[in-house]
């Protein structure tokens, strides 16, 4: 299955894409270590990508350090509804989603 970012932006614009988008909100660093076949670690966001694109995924979540798959600290708990608010509108502005 090939990602197709295009997918999710029909979906979120209201517009039929050919099949609903593959999205997921975090894969734990271990499956994906597994699915490559090799170890993949918060800093590696190469690797990370790869992962998100050759498992066909039609879109690539971002983890501003707060958080990592599985878990969110102390301080990501009080702070993420505020930075998770501005991140999308910055996601939406910058990835020419907004209209």
């Amino acid at each position: 299955m090939e990602p197709n970012f295009e997918r999710l932006k029909k979906a979120i614009h209201r517009e039929e894409p050919d099949r609903v988008p593959l999205i997921e909100a975090l894969v734990a660093y271990e499956i994906q270590s597994q699915f490559l076949g090799r170890k993949v670690e918060d800093p590696d966001l190469k690797s990370q990508v790869e992962f998100w694109v050759k498992a066909g995924y039609d879109s690539i979540p971002l983890t501003v350090s707060m958080m990592t798959p599985g878990e969110v600290n102390a301080l990501a708990n009080i702070l993420v509804r505020k930075i998770s608010l501005k991140l999308f509108s910055w996601f939406v502005v910058v990835g020419g989603l907004a209209q």
